[in-house]
């Protein structure tokens, strides 16, 4: 098989200048693409009480290793961090402090998007990521497995444990120039067979749109990613500002349209919600945005917060499309509580005759213009094969 290589779903393969890191057996086709599939008779959907935690803004500081501390106690099964690190570049302390928290590789996936401090050492970080994938993925069974498609901490899709994550850079990589190749990538994934038929699609980038945070962080992202996800049913995970946030159900984000006030979510093709997790450790922030009525959940200091996690428990109670979220600080104080009922998906389950039902071709693009240090040879599309992109602006480089 040549470079346009056919596959509805593959693992992990990040390009590093000349050298190519892969998780399982991928294997990189002339630079251009890579090949794979899922395993045979592998089972897609989600295990019964399957709980993810979602940080943000992390750093290395007591705070960050006490929710390190916490996500481990309450024995979630996957970390999403939704960007800024350990804030010093320098991805060694980073992941470091991950394992040692929360164990080895061995133990659990911790699955990212970067954030506008991540960029300087990128390709560090990309590095770290993949190894400790390399490591998880080298010991488990093929359905414990993370299988990924993309670039790692610039555009990646992955499934793992039957739900359909998506990690955008977008406002954090390339900078405003940029935000149409990541909006690209975003709905391209979505409207993959696999992310159509998945009960739980996930959005994961770090920084926000100005009313979807309390804080003070203006309009970075645009509202097309925030739309993109909404259209497709996708629970929509930020960071970037240090506080926590969720948003009602929303039928419209960029008008802030309540579709519900219910603490239960009917997420839905053109309903979701969004939230801020981004009290990962690294210092709390007040709240500053007071047009409100479209928030369900506000923890800033103003509320006395304390640095947390929001995990979210899917399949919870052992039905498919039920997840059971809560906002607990280190102090395992429960501060948000939410049930979301998903009616996504093929008939709320996912199956390997779903994913392989279409296999498409993957293309590459020109690259970004890259952040200091790191220079990416192709772009990995999921699902489909797309035509070249222009190569773009500056980086941002811009630290809050």
């Amino acid at each position: 098989m040549n470079a346009k290589c056919h596959a509805a779903i593959i693992t992990v393969a990040l390009s590093l200048g000349c050298q190519t890191s892969n998780i399982r057996n991928s294997q990189a086709h002339g630079g251009n693409g890579i090949e794979g599939e899922l395993p045979q008779n592998l089972d897609l959907g989600t295990p019964r009480d399957f709980k993810i935690a979602f940080i943000g803004d992390q750093g290395v500081r007591q705070d960050s290793k006490d929710v390190l501390a916490l996500i481990k106690s309450e024995g979630a099964n996957a970390v999403l961090h939704q960007g800024d690190f350990d804030y010093n570049d320098n991805a060694n302390d980073w992941m470091n402090q991950i394992n040692q928290y929360l164990g080895d590789a061995t133990t659990i996936p911790y699955l990212v998007s970067s954030g506008n401090h991540d960029q300087s050492a990128l390709n560090n970080y990309q590095a770290k990521y993949v190894e400790r994938l390399n490591q998880y993925n080298a010991s488990k069974p093929d359905e414990q497995k993370v299988y990924c498609t993309g670039e790692a901490l610039v555009d990646q899709s992955c499934i793992f444990g039957g739900i359909y994550m998506i990690f955008s850079g977008i406002g954090s990589i390339g900078g405003s120039s940029q935000k149409q190749e990541h909006l690209d990538y975003l709905r391209q994934s979505l409207s993959s067979t696999v992310a159509r038929d998945s009960v739980w699609k996930i959005c994961s980038w770090h920084k926000n749109q100005h009313l979807m945070q309390v804080g003070g962080k203006s309009d970075e992202t645009g509202w097309e990613v925030y739309e993109a996800c909404r259209d497709d049913g996708a629970i929509i995970a930020t960071g970037h500002e240090h506080s926590y946030s969720r948003t009602h159900l929303l039928s419209n984000m960029e008008n802030q349209t309540v579709a519900s006030t219910s603490s239960v979510l009917d997420i839905s093709s053109g309903k979701t919600f969004a939230f801020v997790s981004g009290l990962g450790g690294q210092g709390i922030r007040d709240q500053e945005v007071f047009t409100t009525d479209h928030f369900a959940s506000i923890y800033t200091s103003n509320q006395g917060a304390k640095s947390g996690a929001l995990f979210c428990t899917f399949n919870a109670d052992g039905i498919p499309n039920k997840a059971i979220c809560k906002f607990i600080n280190i102090d395992h104080e429960v501060i948000d509580e939410f049930t979301i009922i998903s009616k996504n998906g093929a008939g709320h389950s996912v199956t390997r005759a779903n994913a392989l039902a279409k296999r498409v071709a993957l293309g590459t693009r020109s690259p970004f213009r890259n952040p200091p240090n790191i220079e990416v040879k192709t772009k990995l599309i999921p699902f489909e094969r797309v035509g070249e992109t222009t190569e773009g602006g500056d980086h941002d480089n811009e630290r809050q």
